[in-house]
């Protein structure tokens, strides 16, 4: 069977303009933060996102180094841990963006550039250093026979 993680298809990244992130987990946990291969895809792709996921996604993205795109998207669903009111926040700016004209998009997606490359480049750069290490941990576990 192949992977569904692994279905990296650039064409339906390109016939769109903003990313909707279900992600693994979305119920509020503060002992529990977890990113799946979902959301490196749109930063991969350059292109804006949404997360919906649990209650301060967008503020440990940005603890990782990333940036996201408030003012140009209303983040402040990010922040609600009523699980009830965050999907109906984030659904709320969906429907902003989704709604914009042609200019407005145009106008949006310059906007957003800076943030898109930067992100990019941040997660090459974490890559280079994550990959590397993540190997050597995983041979020092084979060696142990754990």
């Amino acid at each position: 069977m192949d992977n569904p993680a692994d279905d990296f298809v650039p064409d339906k990244f390109l016939s769109t303009y903003l990313n909707i992130v279900p992600e693994t987990f979305y119920f509020h946990d503060p002992e529990q933060m977890f990113f799946s291969e979902k959301i490196f895809k749109p930063i991969f792709a350059l292109q804006p996102f949404i997360i919906i996921g649990q209650p301060g996604s967008l503020k440990q993205l940005r603890k990782f180094g990333y940036k996201t795109f408030s003012p140009l998207i209303d983040e402040s669903y990010d922040e609600e841990i009523d699980d009830t009111k965050r999907l109906p926040m984030a659904a709320e700016e969906i429907k902003r963006i989704v709604n914009m004209n042609d200019d407005e998009i145009s106008d949006f997606m310059i906007d957003a550039l800076p943030i898109l490359e930067h992100n990019y480049k941040h997660l090459r750069a974490r890559m280079k250093i994550m990959l590397p290490e993540l190997h050597e941990n995983l041979l020092k576990l084979m060696k142990r026979g754990e």
